[in-house]
């Protein structure tokens, strides 16, 4: 329920309480008129701190207004029910056929990437290290997802789910924050000795999140979980926990890729006097910033499909959201792992040194 009309305040004798032989008759405007239902003439009960509907009751409405009688004079409002609206059947189920095809491709190439990763050591730095982690945090959010997005039957659990929903999806983005940092900070070592940050990276990208969810959880627990699903109520603000630091987020990503953009250009320019080593490296970093690029726009339009479905909840909204959600997975494997050069080398390496897997596969 929800206060769904101003408050209005009415007394007589310095605001005693004082009862009416005759009802007061008072006109309320509804604030909201889309999917709200069953209006409630209430008033402000001091001794009990809540509203109470003694001594008022409706006596007529409509879509924009309640005409409410009341035999005393205090503070009056409506307290209407929030009526959610359900996508149709038939949506529902190809919606939900969608995510479960669309997050097992996702998880399994995500597992193959984070294998990749992990393999060989000669793509060990900490441009691999950043990109396992988002790999492994995508893939936990992923997993999480599958298994308890639906559980709302257990309010405990679907709390939980939701808290480890919050940061693992923050730990994502903060390692995409990451992938447009750890860019411009190559290119401007292009000609210097790289430094390892991946220590501060790791506090960074797990501490931060950590830090945002233990606020959250302490300023409202009961909004992780809804009776829908499991993850943060909207109708409250308690999303922007999820979507400030997301914003937050693609923005500085977006200035870092510009600013990378600027300093490929600039590199480009001198490429003649480069060494063999330095146009590796540049040329290394162009196929970063590829899918970097793409990346955050992918992760930028699926959120930004994500809440518009939770504010209008159409099924265009819906369908977006859902293959977009799909597709991140399959984007990381194909981008950071098929289409890289140094990936490739390091597959036909070890194929060479093993000729019975290249009898297997040919």
């Amino acid at each position: 329920r929800l206060i769904n009309s101003k408050v209005i305040s009415a007394s007589l004798g310095k605001g005693r309480h004082i009862q009416l032989s005759d009802p007061v008759t008072i006109c309320l405007r509804h604030i909201r008129i889309d999917n709200v239902t069953n209006p409630v003439c209430v008033f402000w009960d001091y001794t009990m701190s809540s509203w109470s509907e003694e001594g008022c009751r409706v006596e007529s409405t409509n879509l924009t207004h309640t005409v409410c009688k009341c035999d005393h004079l205090t503070n009056f409002a409506i307290l209407m029910d929030v009526q959610a609206t359900y996508l149709p059947p038939n949506h529902a189920r190809a919606l939900q056929v969608i995510t479960y095809i669309g997050c097992i491709i996702s998880v399994v190439c995500l597992i193959l990437a984070i294998i990749t990763f992990q393999l060989f050591r000669g793509l060990k730095s900490d441009r691999t290290t950043i990109h396992k982690n988002l790999c492994v945090c995508l893939l936990v959010a992923e997993v999480l997802f599958l298994a308890g997005i639906g559980q709302t039957d257990q309010a405990v659990l679907c709390g939980v789910v939701a808290g480890l929903l919050h940061f693992f999806f923050l730990c994502a983005f903060a390692w995409m924050f990451l992938e447009g940092f750890q860019l411009y900070v190559m290119l401007i070592e292009v000609f210097e000795a790289e430094k390892s940050r991946i220590r501060w990276y790791y506090l960074f990208a797990y501490g931060a999140p950590l830090i945002i969810v233990a606020i959250s959880c302490f300023i409202d627990p009961y909004s992780y979980g809804t009776d829908r699903y499991c993850w943060l109520r909207a109708d409250n603000f308690f999303i922007f926990s999820f979507v400030g630091p997301v914003i937050a987020v693609i923005l500085a990503n977006l200035v870092f890729l510009s600013m990378a953009i600027y300093m490929m250009c600039r590199h480009a320019n001198a490429s003649v006097s480069m060494k063999s080593k330095e146009h590796s490296r540049l040329a290394s970093a162009r196929a970063w910033l590829r899918g970097a690029i793409v990346l955050v726009f992918l992760l930028g339009l699926t959120w930004t499909f994500g809440l518009l479905y939770l504010n209008e909840e159409s099924v265009f909204m819906a369908y977006i959201f859902t293959v977009l959600n799909s597709l991140q997975g399959l984007f990381i494997f194909v981008f950071h792992c098929v289409q890289n050069e140094k990936v490739q080398k390091e597959y036909r390496k070890m194929l060479r040194r093993q000729p019975w897997l290249v009898k297997c596969l040919g």
